[in-house]
């Protein structure tokens, strides 16, 4: 019981981390696609994309936190690449069912929201995931 509490706190503090790195790394991906004709362009709009990515990702990642400490162990080894693939494919698959009449369009946001899941998934194994196997240390 000690373990879960310590995983639900470790999740608490890491889901505030999370989504400002995600909205950081949105900002940045939507500077690098920035196209000629953008209303919004340079640091305004890596702004705005980094205040609304984060808005998002902080009740995406509070909602997903809750299963992943809960059902976390039920993950088969390599524990590290499930958690990969289930934030490439929660991340990718919507966005590429938002946008599917057009194949290549969907490819593409498949392809970078997929990307930015497999961030979110490789922190949360940094922060969450991975203390779950480490004994308690006592003095």
């Amino acid at each position: 019981m000690f373990d879960r509490l310590n995983l639900g706190g470790r999740a608490a503090l890491a889901v505030p981390v999370i989504a400002p790195a995600i909205g950081a790394l949105v900002a940045l991906v939507s500077l690098a696609l920035a196209t000629e004709d953008a209303l919004i362009k340079g640091w305004s709009l890596a702004y705005i994309t980094f205040v609304y990515a984060t808005i998002i990702a902080l009740p995406v990642g509070i909602a997903l936190a809750f299963p992943a400490v809960l059902l976390g162990h039920l993950l088969p080894e390599p524990r590290f690449g499930w958690l990969i693939a289930i934030g490439a494919v929660t991340s990718g698959g919507p966005a590429a069912l938002l946008s599917l009449p057009d194949a290549e369009t969907a490819l593409g946001a498949a392809l970078i929201f997929g990307m930015i899941g497999a961030v979110a998934a490789w922190l949360w194994w940094h922060f969450v995931e991975r203390h779950r196997e480490m004994e308690p240390a006592h003095d």
